[in-house]
């Protein structure tokens, strides 16, 4: 399977679950997930689940191409073309790639 290149600069979340550890599943409960981890169990990479794997995002920091929509209901039409539909899914994934690329930004990522 493969994936963006730009899932690998995605940065890796750590976390600590007791019960993990108790269990066994994961040494002293600690677990790490990649976006594409995430990706894989979402079943797709959208600014929803790249948000969300950061936590919050404040989508006007990284707004998406003004033709974006119009083009998101045209591929989604029956008689779409395979390159109405490619250029979507190209457009999409690269504002998914621009959240990560400003994830230091100081308004994008909330967490509180």
């Amino acid at each position: 399977m493969s994936f963006p290149s730009f899932f690998d600069q995605a940065p890796t979340i750590s976390l600590r679950d007791p019960l993990a550890g108790f269990l066994g599943a994961a040494h002293n409960g600690v677990i790490q997930y990649t976006y594409t981890d995430v990706v894989k169990l979402a079943g797709h990479s959208c600014p929803t689940v790249a948000g969300a794997y950061l936590m919050t995002f404040k989508a006007a920091v990284v707004p998406a191409a003004p033709g974006m929509m119009p083009a998101l209901f045209d591929a989604l039409e029956e008689t779409a073309s395979p390159e109405q539909k490619q250029a979507f899914a190209t457009a999409w994934q690269d504002r998914v790639r621009q959240i990560f690329e400003n994830a230091n930004h100081p308004e994008l990522v909330v967490f509180k």
